[in-house]
């Protein structure tokens, strides 16, 4: 012990020199001064600690007051003047108010009326106002100049709100461009991943962009890309947006409210809801006819989309002589190097497939692959589609081992751009789950047949005609591996959501109809 004490009063010394003090150089003080040195230094760090702690306490109590209500210098006589000069000025509008403002008008004169009533809870209210108001100057009023901060607050506690006002509409000004640049680049990014085919980036750049700052170009890109992105619900909520921003900054007759007509119904069809599309078609269809001409790739592709919904709703002879004029109109505006020529293409493939013309079918599905390859790469989603497409017909046709590679490409494809959880994902293997089931290897189909199901429900929903069809598929499977009850109780599924979607006169409905007749005359 004695030699710790030793070695205090060693360090004394030591501090004595370094301040140079020569006198009173005996042990006990030398000890002394140790320990005193010691205090002062934990009631420093405890100062600083405490002074730390109640100022991010105070920055944290925001929107409570720290200004006093009875500092406020606004007196009863000023706040009585400022209500009646109020009640003047709206009482003096309302006279010569439209209908629209007159209601609030008439709102604020009550509310005038009342503060007058009972003038001491008025006064008591309007200054725990402004104290929140101070506060939130003194907080949010960083870049603002001292002298004019000072003269703010000093109007403020008068009742004058006019300094306060102009501040706040500076600093949300200034905010607001900041919420532009970050929309700017958020959509910035999402063209950058459109050039790197990363189609979920995309859409969730887009779509933040959109959000922040919701203009005619980012909601389009956002719905667009969300479309692509099989985000149905997304894409029409951006139409409805679209629709507003067009209608209000170009009018009712200008083109580009026709594209986000046209798009908007793209949106509407992909989710089933084909009622609903097909005015917004043809009105688009007919804007663009009185802006642009017949002979504008917008005109093509309104009238492509028309043809799909109608193709979609089993009305294949309004459907071709669409897709053929708008494939001739594309082929002499853009060319026949371009990837709408080979899409116009491919669809009208996929039309005559559907309607048994497969010799007409199998060269124009080609034909788009090859453009394809030679446009937009093969790594890419519509070249998927095109392949898919073409493996449809051969699987149709029963040529099982040229579709299987196609359909195999197809997904890898599908799988690497739009993800596992896409309802063109869904689409190929469904696909390949029925040429699977049409060579005998049942287990791979069902299996495809189940995950397709699964991505569809989340996706589609289950009142989606895609979804039905599914249901039909695996139905047909279980009937032919004799699981008879399973494949019942799917095809009245299917049958009923079918005939909500589609209607009991559509094709699709009709035919599974027929093939659950047919199951239940065979049912063991």
């Amino acid at each position: 012990m004695d030699d710790i004490l030793n070695y205090v009063a060693d360090f004394g010394f030591q501090i004595w020199e370094w301040f140079g003090i020569e006198e009173n150089r005996n042990r006990s003080t030398a000890i002394a001064t140790v320990f005193g040195a010691l205090a002062i230094l934990i009631g420093t760090v405890w100062m600083l600690i405490k002074l730390c702690f109640n100022t991010a306490t105070n920055r944290n109590k925001i929107g409570t007051s720290t200004i006093p209500e009875n500092a406020i210098s606004l007196t009863p006589e000023q706040f009585a003047a400022n209500n009646a000069a109020l009640l003047i000025a709206a009482e003096t509008n309302l006279k010569t108010a439209h209908d629209a403002e007159k209601t609030q008008l008439q709102q604020k004169i009550e509310e005038l009326r009342k503060r007058a009533a009972h003038p001491e809870q008025a006064l008591a209210d309007a200054k725990a106002t402004i104290a929140k108001l101070e506060d939130t100057l003194t907080r949010e009023g960083n870049d603002i100049g001292e002298a004019r901060m000072a003269e703010a607050r000093e109007a403020l506690e008068a009742g004058d709100f006019s300094i306060a006002d102009d501040i706040f509409a500076e600093i949300e000004a200034c905010e607001l461009l900041a919420v532009e640049r970050t929309a700017r680049a958020a959509f910035a990014r999402g063209e950058i991943a459109e050039q790197e085919i990363r189609w979920t980036d995309a859409a969730e750049h887009y779509a933040r962009a959109a959000e922040l700052h919701p203009t005619y170009d980012k909601l389009y890109s956002a719905l667009e890309s969300s479309l692509r992105n099989g985000e149905y619900v997304n894409a029409i909520a951006f139409g409805k947006k679209l629709l507003e921003i067009a209608q209000t900054k170009f009018g009712l007759t200008h083109q580009k409210y026709a594209r986000a007509l046209n798009i908007h119904a793209a949106s509407l069809t992909a989710a089933g809801k084909n009622n609903l599309a097909e005015p917004f078609y043809k009105q688009a269809i007919e804007i663009t006819k009185q802006t642009l001409g017949e002979n504008h790739p917008d005109y093509a592709r309104g009238l492509n989309n028309l043809a799909g919904l109608y193709q979609a709703t089993g009305k294949y002879d309004l459907a071709e002589p669409l897709y053929l004029q708008a494939t001739e109109i594309t082929k002499q505006t853009l060319g026949e190097n371009h990837p709408a020529y080979a899409t116009h293409l491919n669809n009208l493939a996929l039309l005559y497939h559907t309607t048994g013309k497969y010799d007409l079918a199998e060269p124009l599905s080609k034909q788009a692959i090859e453009i394809d390859k030679h446009t937009i790469g093969e790594n890419h989603p519509d070249y998927a589609t095109h392949l898919n497409n073409l493996a449809l017909l051969y699987n149709t046709t029963g040529k099982y081992d040229l579709a299987e590679p196609l359909y195999l490409q197809a997904i890898e494809i599908d799988k690497q751009t739009l993800g596992e959880n896409h309802p063109d994902y869904a689409i190929r293997l469904n696909n390949l789950a029925e040429l699977y089931c049409a060579i005998g290897k049942y287990d791979l189909a069902e299996l495809l047949y189940t995950q397709a199901i699964e991505i569809g429900k989340q996706t589609l929903g289950v009142n989606h005609p895609a979804y039905a069809t599914r249901l039909n598929n695996l139905a047909g499977l279980y009937a032919a591996t004799g699981k008879c009850d399973l494949a019942e109780l799917l095809c009245n599924q299917a049958i009923s959501i079918f005939e909500t979607s589609l209607g009991p006169d559509h094709p699709s409905t009709i035919t599974v109809k027929t093939n659950y007749q047919d199951f239940l005359k065979i049912r063991p």
